[in-house]
């Protein structure tokens, strides 16, 4: 069915559907996979969570829109693709883990082996770490252990990560790849990866709107990262205390959200189709 992803199914790309959800209306169902593919010279990859999906763009509401067939008009991906006249695969799930992206990223490898492109661009925009905890999809016990403060743990975990996906972004062949982060900060201790852009998508809006309380580094805004947080914090009184001024980066965070012009308002805060183009704009410079 799918030209890219080609033992992909569409049952395989359901990621959330209504009840009486229906393949003829698009409304009622969504999917983490879209491709398209013209046999361009170049193929574009966007990999991420809901803000790189377009979670809340059209009349996309959780309670009764699941989505909206004018997202994907407006997302980044189909704007920088545009503008590289590129073909466009976007693998996006809401909610998910950074280990998801990993995952999938590592799946690629041998679809493009399998493709004549003269050129393949990449881009992953990261969550908030400690997600992948809450999904069971893998444990952080030996960063917890060594690590003698949260900000060291938040470290520890980032630097796995990006050093994995620094690594496997070595082996793709044919691909310029880049990562970075959608609404929390890269740790400045890990800031020296050849393939982490300079800036996150928040980064890039702060520069337009110039917030008064943007502080950095905001690990995470969830509580699909909190929770388990703080589960292993525990009884911890030095940890605890740490943890209240990380909260308070967290709260000024979702107050830069909700000023911003760029972002929705509700109780998400993701990006409007302004925030995508600012999004794609910004990429475009890095890959063009």
């Amino acid at each position: 069915m799918f030209k890219f992803y080609k033992e992909l199914t569409f049952q395989d790309t359901l990621d959330n559907k209504k009840t009486n959800w229906s393949v003829d209306d698009p409304y009622s169902f969504r999917q983490w996979y879209h491709e398209d593919i013209q046999d361009k010279d170049s193929l574009l990859i966007t990999i991420g969570d809901s803000w790189t999906w377009g979670d809340h763009l059209g009349i996309i509401d959780w309670d009764k829109n699941v989505d909206d067939p004018i997202r994907l008009k407006q997302i980044y991906g189909r704007l920088l693709a545009d503008k590289l006249n590129a073909d466009w695969v976007n693998i996006a799930k809401p909610g998910c883990s950074n280990y998801w992206m990993l995952s999938q990223l590592k799946n690629i490898k041998k679809y493009l082996e399998q493709t004549e492109y003269k050129k393949v661009y990449l881009t992953v925009t990261f969550t908030e770490d400690l997600r992948e905890l809450s999904y069971h999809e893998t444990k952080h016990d030996d960063e917890w252990s060594s690590s003698k403060s949260l900000k060291d743990f938040f470290v520890s975990v980032e630097k796995k990560l990006y050093t994995e996906v620094q690594q496997y972004a070595e082996s793709l062949p044919n691909t310029q790849l880049f990562f970075t982060r959608a609404f929390t900060d890269t740790n400045k201790e890990n800031t020296d990866f050849s393939n982490l852009l300079g800036m996150t998508w928040c980064d890039v809006i702060q520069e337009k709107i110039n917030f008064d309380r943007y502080h950095k580094p905001t690990p995470f805004i969830g509580q699909m990262a909190s929770n388990p947080l703080t589960a292993l914090i525990n009884d911890n009184s030095a940890l605890k205390s740490e943890f209240v001024d990380m909260m308070q980066r967290v709260e000024y965070r979702w107050n830069f959200l909700g000023e911003s012009i760029y972002n929705l308002k509700g109780s998400t805060y993701h990006p409007n189709p302004a925030g995508h183009e600012l999004w794609a704009d910004y990429l475009f410079t890095i890959f063009s």
